[in-house]
């Protein structure tokens, strides 16, 4: 039996009805909602996923820089028959061609 009152407006909420908070990254999900009452109002609660916007045939991830700030990671794929060679650029060595490369054998 579900005793919960669905809203028949659901989802009340949208990952495009928020801003990220970092720039160059997007919401894509709005998870584990929590709504409660306190000091005569009703509030609500929720965890937002955010991740870099996606560039074609890039991939890319934040992390934390030496600064403490976050910075994103692309990655430029390159595949052959024989190998994988994964590039890795931050927006900081794009300019001075400074680059991590990792390359697998298949």
């Amino acid at each position: 039996m579900d005793i919960a009152k669905r809203n028949p407006q659901n989802p009340i909420m949208r990952p495009s009805d928020l801003k990220p908070g970092i720039e160059g990254m997007e919401i894509v999900c709005l998870l584990n909602p929590g709504v409660f009452r306190y000091n005569n109002k009703i509030w609500l609660l929720l965890r937002v996923a955010e991740r870099p916007k996606q560039i074609e045939n890039k991939i890319s991830f934040p992390i934390y820089n030496k600064d403490g700030k976050i910075e994103i990671l692309y990655k430029i794929q390159a595949i052959t028959k024989k190998t994988i060679s994964i590039t890795i650029l931050t927006k900081k060595n794009v300019f001075n061609r400074s680059r991590f490369q990792l390359i697998l054998s298949v």
